[in-house]
């Protein structure tokens, strides 16, 4: 497991900032979703689905959704194609980008929720949070709504806030 205060400051913040995708609730919302998504970075890769298709890096994001994110929206945008491509560079011999470069994974999962035009809820609004990441980033059907934002939360309170 990371650090908050070190995921906080050494990639998520700089990531959102220098992406110009920077606001207090974005910064919350891609706390909690690593927080949830990966127990704070414990585990790259996700947990019990096979390796083809498990979601990669920090922030669980599948190989799908990362290529979907480069063909109808990166490819279209010069100016968040160009950081992509400059996170990419960081690692020039990463055969898994989403799992060896977690810069690129937060950027990629920012953008995830960037494509999306409902407003995010205030950076303290932990439920409207955790209700934005289900609607905008997480798969699961609708009737897993209730147990999967309230695992949200729990995870944002026990690794962002228990810090």
């Amino acid at each position: 497991m990371i650090s908050a205060q070190i995921f906080r400051e050494t990639i998520v913040r700089p990531v959102l900032q220098a992406s110009g995708t920077y606001s207090e609730a974005a910064e919350e919302l891609m706390m909690g979703t690593v927080a949830h998504e990966s127990d704070m970075g414990t585990y790259s890769v996700q947990q019990g689905i096979d390796a083809d298709r498990a979601a990669q890096g920090f922030f669980q994001v599948e190989r799908f959704t990362e290529a979907d994110i480069w063909e109808t929206y990166l490819n279209r945008k010069p100016r968040f194609k160009s950081y992509a491509m400059a996170l990419i560079k960081l690692c020039p011999c990463a055969n898994e980008l989403l799992r060896e470069n977690p810069l690129y994974s937060c950027f990629i999962a920012r953008m995830k929720y960037w494509r999306s035009p409902a407003v995010l809820p205030a950076a303290d609004d932990i439920q409207g949070l955790a209700e934005y990441w289900f609607d905008h980033y997480n798969g699961s059907p609708d009737n897993e709504r209730e147990q999967k934002v309230a695992e949200f939360i729990r995870d944002y309170e026990l690794f962002v806030q228990g810090e």
